[in-house]
């Protein structure tokens, strides 16, 4: 297989969702194809290095934002997100 898939996209797209101050547990729980979607874009990334390192940084958020293919997606979640979506309680196992 000429592009292998990144096993560490699950965490990826938490982190990313985290960054843009989104519950990742409840955007898995209210929209599981949506978050299926997430992680399967991210699984066939290239940047998966550079998004691992880069969460590591103060400007994650920021840096991550300009290169993920998720970009979009986040982006929207962000402009349709009620008050729940945020990032004011986890769900408990959902992630």
């Amino acid at each position: 297989m000429d592009n292998p898939r990144n096993p560490e996209a699950k965490e990826l797209v938490i982190k990313r969702l985290a960054c843009a101050d989104l519950d990742p547990g409840f955007v898995r729980a209210a929209q599981p194809e949506l978050f299926a979607e997430l992680v399967d874009t991210c699984s066939d990334c290239q940047c998966g290095d550079r998004c691992q390192s880069d969460f590591a940084e103060p400007d994650a958020g920021e840096k991550v934002a300009a290169y993920c293919p998720n970009t979009r997606r986040v982006d929207e979640l962000l402009v349709a997100k009620p008050d729940s979506f945020g990032p004011v309680q986890k769900w408990r196992g959902a992630v």
